[in-house]
């Protein structure tokens, strides 16, 4: 008997998840940029593949009635080729005559891996309150190595005026660990939840420019680099939320963070500020109060401050030279973002919800165009002094039959962009809208269909560049088997293909641009999920990974 009474006690579950990923799509430019005297007519193509693999491992295991315990591991494994093929045909502007054409290529090879393990250990020591503690580590790196032949030829496009070519490997490993501790804590008209949480990130990055002397290559010291990054978060967080009667509810909480970073840039040039440290204490409120009565409506005003830091890419200073005249340069001088968000909704019959929102970013992450030379320009990242929006979104669901169910998403919205970026001056707003109509349909054989269709107005991509809008319908199909242990998953991105073409423009910092990017956004996929041991088994709460919020900070 006590040996049944602790098999009853012990529940597990195992979970495994494997997806095979292959994409080969163009990503191609035609753009004119106007800078000093000089237009560039850039026409570029480009042949995206990658080759990946996803694979994920969890083990749900309940030691007790008060004891569960989360263990999940996941890895990614990509194998990227891009092949780039560029024209840039370079005019002397008044007047408007040819002086020479750029023929150049880039050939990259970019394998990556990313691994991340969590573990996870809940305590529900009473009915009415708990203790969750979880520890994560990832790891990310990836080796890029790339080939650029460059080729200037004169007015006849047949003369060859210059050769340039280069080669060159840049290596990134990032290392994340990070701990949280959760405690909640509930009465009866009173809950209340405290943590503390500790990251560590340390980013390595070695960059090799090589230039080709007589078909050979030779390491460019000046041009070579290594780029090294470390931070430090410690965070201390509380939440009160208390029921002031039956119709009014209130919350309230603070979080406080002490940030310890350092970027050491290592280069044989004399650069300023080649070691970059920092350390300061931010506190973020938050309050919110809720009205709901007998009468189908509700009520909601929140406010509250929030940071976002920089990707870990965007901080390497690195240079990735789209051709010889352009390239794309990270920012280890990237300050945090600041948000300040207010917002106001409504509700009736817990259907249609309306919001009102209103945020101010200061130092918003901007990328912007810069002229670096009489021809030459690069992107990069920079901290904008201000972002503002207003937006107002809608959304509401139907069931048009027991079979078929929608929901549809509208919002509007204000946006503004303003400040002086080093030098550069941008001051620029739009007007924006977006629907979006989400239908859920079960067909025979117990088949499952979400159809998806997106419309939208211009926008302001990063805070610089004004971009048409765009359509697209996608779809998904799901379907179970073996009491819903083993699931496949077929989906379709863009299935008509309508989100090719972006147009876009820019005219700010002494550049004028104006150019379309186009893309092979049609997308197809397949996934197979098979879950083994108890799939009945009910557990308190799912564990919870510790490093969401690093992860989300580097660039795929």
């Amino acid at each position: 008997p006590l040996r049944r009474q602790r098999q009853m006690c012990i529940r597990d579950r195992i979970n495994f998840d494997l997806t095979q990923t292959f994409n080969r799509n163009l990503d191609d430019f035609v753009d004119t940029k106007i800078q000093n005297s000089t237009i560039l007519d850039l026409d570029s193509d480009e042949i995206k593949t990658l080759n990946g693999y996803n694979v994920a491992l969890g083990l749900e295991y309940q030691i007790s009635k008060k004891h569960l315990v989360n263990l999940s591991g996941r890895s990614v494994f990509n194998e990227n080729e891009n092949i780039l093929q560029s024209q840039t045909d370079i005019f002397e502007k008044d007047p408007k005559e040819l002086a020479s054409v750029l023929i150049s290529e880039a050939v990259v090879d970019l394998p990556s891996q990313n691994h991340n393990i969590n573990a996870n250990h809940i305590w529900q020591i009473d009915n009415n309150s708990s203790l969750n503690t979880a520890l994560s580590f990832g790891l990310f790196n990836n080796d890029k190595n790339t080939e650029q032949p460059n080729t200037f030829y004169e007015k006849d496009e047949t003369t060859v005026r210059l050769i340039d070519n280069s080669e060159f490997d840049a290596e990134t490993e990032i290392s994340l660990l990070s701990s949280k501790t959760d405690y909640t804590k509930e009465w009866d008209d009173v809950s209340f939840g405290t943590g503390l949480k500790y990251s560590y990130i340390n980013t390595g990055n070695n960059f090799n420019f090589y230039d080709f002397i007589e078909d050979e290559p030779l390491l460019n010291l000046d041009k070579s680099n290594d780029f090294n990054y470390e931070e430090k978060v410690a965070a201390l967080y509380a939440t009160l939320n208390v029921k002031l009667s039956e119709t009014i509810k209130f919350d309230a909480g603070i979080r406080i963070e002490n940030t310890d970073s350092r970027g050491q840039l290592l280069s044989s040039l004399s650069i300023e500020n080649k070691d970059v440290s920092r350390n300061y204490t931010d506190y973020f409120p938050s309050i919110g109060l809720s009205f709901a009565n007998k009468s189908d409506h509700s009520w909601s005003i929140n406010a509250g401050r929030r940071v976002a830091r920089p990707n870990y890419q965007d901080l390497n200073p690195f240079e990735t030279p789209l051709s010889q005249l352009t390239v794309w340069k990270g920012n280890p001088f990237l300050s945090p973002s600041y948000t300040m968000n207010y917002q106001v909704s409504y509700a009736y019959k817990s259907k249609l919800i309306v919001t009102n929102s209103y945020s101010v970013t200061t130092d918003f992450f901007a990328n912007i165009f810069e002229v670096t030379g009489e021809t030459s320009n690069q992107i990069i990242p920079r901290n904008m002094e201000k972002a503002t929006n207003y937006g107002v979104s809608i959304s509401y669901p139907l069931e048009v039959n027991k079979k078929w169910s929608l929901v549809g998403f509208a919002t509007g919205s204000y946006k503004k962009f303003n400040g002086d970026l080093e030098g550069t001056v941008i001051d620029i707003s739009a007007k924006t809208w977006d629907f979006r109509i989400q239908n859920n349909i079960k067909l025979p054989w117990d088949i499952y269909l979400d159809l998806t269709y997106f419309v939208e107005s211009d926008w302001i991509w990063r805070g610089s560049i004004d971009v048409r809008g765009n359509h697209d319908l996608s779809f998904g199909l799901k379907k179970s088997f073996m009491d819903k242990r083993f699931q496949i998953r077929i989906t379709g991105a863009d299935i008509l293909r309508t989100t090719n073409d972006y147009f876009y423009n820019g005219n700010y910092g002494g550049i004028l641009i104006d150019g379309v990017r186009s893309f092979d956004s049609q997308r197809f996929g397949m996934g197979i999920t098979f879950k083994f041991g108890n799939q009945k088994a009910k557990t308190s709460r799912k564990g919870e990974s510790a490093l969401d919020d690093e992860l989300n900070r580097i660039s795929n």
